[in-house]
């Protein structure tokens, strides 16, 4: 795994920058022609973002990364990496450490996904989902003018594919989040939840309740630290 992480990162970051690059010289200047020159800017400005919030979004969730636990007078340690254990924390094989209110490990960013990168990666797989889409949409009606080129087709065939799988794993996030919940924890038979606040969900992920903010690119403090919940924010 610690091999492969590497290895899929610099392919994702390669995918992007060669998509992106295959838009702008060879689609772009047919929709100038076809599509009429103000659907051609709109979609050119609207890649732009979707590109800067993948980039952002991927970034963040490898360099913040999860959150790792430490040790805290009082609360019980880990009987695999000897540090405190607190609530809604758990060990990861891979990276040999208990991760806060941890997600699961994503091999695509060679780290876990938990209470710190949780919201970045879950937009990372929205604004990847939708740049797909967005490539992928205005693609299919010039698709007889790119017969010819196999670089485009190769991006096109990429994307297509990513788009129904990103479909799945963003949903499924965007699912836990309204939860409140991560995968672990739904998963596990002896979790039980009560009903919760989508607002205060969505303030524990992504550090604000309203949605609007929650999409855009910024870096802000939560409102737990996973090791000390608040009542209202573990119900679990």
């Amino acid at each position: 795994m610690n091999i492969l992480g590497p290895i899929l990162i610099v392919c994702l970051l390669s995918l992007v920058i060669l998509s992106t690059y295959e838009f702008y010289t060879t689609l772009f200047p047919y929709m100038l022609i076809y599509a009429g020159g103000i659907w051609a800017y709109f979609q050119s400005i609207l890649i732009a973002w979707i590109v800067f919030n993948i980039l952002f979004n991927y970034f963040m969730s490898i360099f913040i990364g999860p959150g790792f636990t430490y040790n805290f007078p009082g609360i019980e340690k880990c009987s695999k990496c000897e540090v405190s254990k607190p609530h809604r924390a758990h060990h990861c094989s891979i990276c040999n450490k208990c991760v806060l209110k941890m997600d699961h490990h994503c091999p695509w960013i060679n780290t876990c996904v938990g209470l710190k990168n949780h919201r970045y990666f879950v937009l990372f797989l929205t604004y990847t989902w939708f740049g797909c889409m967005c490539f992928v949409g205005n693609s299919a009606v010039f698709y007889e003018d790119f017969s010819l080129d196999p670089l485009y087709w190769f991006c096109f065939l990429m994307l297509a594919v990513m788009s129904l799988a990103l479909l799945f794993f963003a949903g499924w996030h965007w699912f836990l989040v309204y939860r409140g919940l991560t995968t672990i924890e739904l998963l596990d038979s002896q979790v039980c939840a009560k009903p919760r606040d989508v607002g205060r969900n969505l303030e524990i992920v992504f550090g604000t309740k309203s949605f609007f903010k929650a999409l855009m690119p910024r870096y802000t403090m939560l409102p737990c630290d996973g090791f000390f919940w608040a009542e209202n924010y573990s119900e679990i």
